[in-house]
């Protein structure tokens, strides 16, 4: 499989194909624009495996039939996305004997105020895939970091 990395964790091996690609354009010398544009778009295998093109227009990708299969919608409130038609995947995964994976990692914590009254911080992990059509998956996990364990392991 091209584009494809064998990763090893423990005695689980798995190929693994990455999805995305992270765009990245700034101004340049033929001032077409003055801001910089960041943007998750389909990786290269995805592109050719799904026979994907860029359609010309603001960040869409059309198949062959001329349709518009994935698109990033550049929200400014979650600029991290990357849309993709549930039903092309789908298809595209099943057709391919291939299955997708999600990791969803966060952290939440208070930075600021009175330290003396600092609560820790909160870390939530989750795997996530796609089976029979419908996300499946265990709740996120969480895990509370108090202060005195991190206190604890940075001296270590």
């Amino acid at each position: 499989m091209e584009y494809c990395t064998n990763i090893t964790h423990g005695d689980l091996p798995y190929p693994v194909v990455v999805t995305t690609t992270q765009y990245s354009f700034s101004s340049s010398f033929d001032c077409s624009t003055d801001e910089t544009i960041s943007a998750l778009i389909p990786s290269a295998w995805l592109m050719k495996k799904m026979e994907l093109r860029w359609s010309g227009e603001y960040f869409k990708f059309r198949n062959s039939n001329n349709e518009v299969v994935a698109f990033n919608p550049l929200d400014e409130l979650s600029p991290e996305n990357f849309l993709i038609s549930k039903d092309k995947l789908v298809n595209f995964l099943t057709e391919n004997n291939l299955d997708i994976i999600w990791t969803v990692l966060g952290e939440r914590l208070l930075i600021g105020g009175n330290h003396n009254e600092w609560h820790g911080r909160l870390e939530l992990s989750g795997v996530y895939r796609l089976k029979n059509g419908a996300i499946d998956g265990e709740k996120l996990n969480p895990w509370h970091r108090k202060p005195d364990l991190l206190l604890k392991s940075s001296n270590i």
